[in-house]
């Protein structure tokens, strides 16, 4: 199956018990959500509001509760999607929207019918490598990759991912007004840095104001 960007995330972010342990976390799968709706076409984010311009595609669905609640209130106040989604009423339709599926593919353990979704080891590994190799220049920095990463350092996973002392390079980035140190291959520096640049502009503002009012 074609796993997802924010699909991936969710799989990295999710402990053994099937918890996402931390609300910067669960605000980072959110708002990684909103970057793919925005991604594809299907949705617009402008002066803090969301707004449906386009149909969700099929192959989209795990995005379904996220286009449903945006497309019912016309125009919504992007704070208030995190609100709901992140802890709110809207938060464990969204996780089961992203993860059935999954769990269908086999990177989720237990049954269709359980609503804890622990992910499998396998899985986990899988998505981490493919990050590393991607870092490492071995794999393509794609946008999707980049956005993964990205996102990933948002929701407090960079030990997870990016403790890669034995290479030679490093990257420079600052998050949440703090200067972090990346090992990075150079061909995969630039690919990484736009990407990453474009969602610390427009997405990364409403993980850091809902985790500082929450």
């Amino acid at each position: 199956m074609n796993v997802s960007t924010t699909q991936q995330l969710l799989v990295l972010a999710l402990n053994n018990d099937g918890v996402v342990p931390t609300k910067e976390a669960m605000a980072a799968i959110v708002a990684c959500g909103l970057f793919e709706l925005e991604n594809d076409g299907v949705a617009d984010f402008k002066d803090g509001k969301a707004r449906i311009k386009g149909e969700l595609p099929a192959d989209k669905e795990y995005l379904l509760p996220l286009y449903r609640f945006i497309e019912q209130r016309e125009e919504v106040s992007v704070q208030t999607i995190m609100d709901e989604f992140v802890e709110g009423d809207q938060a464990g339709d969204f996780l089961a929207a992203l993860a059935l599926p999954l769990r269908k593919g086999g990177y989720i353990l237990g049954e269709q019918s359980e609503v804890v979704f622990v992910p499998t080891a396998e899985a986990k590994r899988e998505f981490k490598d493919y990050a590393v190799q991607a870092m490492d220049g071995k794999a393509p920095m794609t946008q999707d990759e980049a956005a993964l990463l990205t996102f990933a350092l948002g929701a407090g996973l960079r030990d997870e991912l990016f403790g890669r002392a034995e290479l030679k390079d490093k990257l420079m980035v600052e998050l949440h007004g703090r200067k972090i140190e990346l090992f990075m291959a150079p061909e995969a520096k630039d690919a990484f840095e736009s990407t990453f640049s474009e969602i610390q502009k427009r997405f990364a503002p409403y993980v850091v104001k809902y985790v500082a009012e929450h």
